[in-house]
């Protein structure tokens, strides 16, 4: 289960606001469902104003997809590193299939965040993420 977020006094103070709101939306998104969050709480869990959400994110929707494409972003390398070992096609496809399970399981954000993309069905969503992941 993923972790709340840190109040902002526990944060890193290197991270930017674009980041902070991305890592905070992420786990809001996560453990509430796109619906259920609200652009106030995320301004709200990152000290932030709402309208400086919409500096860095057109609207929820995209900052959503983008929540998604980053997910999928730190995803995607171990899957490609197993996949392209110097070893037999067997090996290559054991490994990645082993990646793939440890992401998953090690990832909370992974599994739960694309499902509204896949059941809707909506491709301007899928193909953002696919373009971007």
């Amino acid at each position: 289960m993923a972790k709340p977020p840190a109040p902002p006094a526990e944060r890193k103070s290197g991270a930017t606001t674009e980041s902070l709101i991305l890592e905070v939306s992420t786990d809001l998104f996560t453990r509430q469902g796109f619906d259920r969050v609200t652009t106030r709480m995320i301004a709200n869990a990152c000290d932030i104003t709402v309208p400086t959400i919409y500096l860095y994110f057109k609207d929820k929707r995209t900052l959503y997809l983008r929540c998604c494409v980053e997910v999928l972003s730190r995803a995607r390398d171990p899957i490609a590193n197993a996949l392209t070992e110097h070893t037999t096609p067997e090996e290559r496809i054991y490994r990645g299939a082993c990646a793939i399970a440890a992401v998953l399981f090690d990832d909370p954000h992974l599994g739960r965040l694309f499902p509204r993309e896949l059941v809707e069905g909506a491709r301007e969503g899928m193909r953002m993420i696919n373009n971007h992941a």
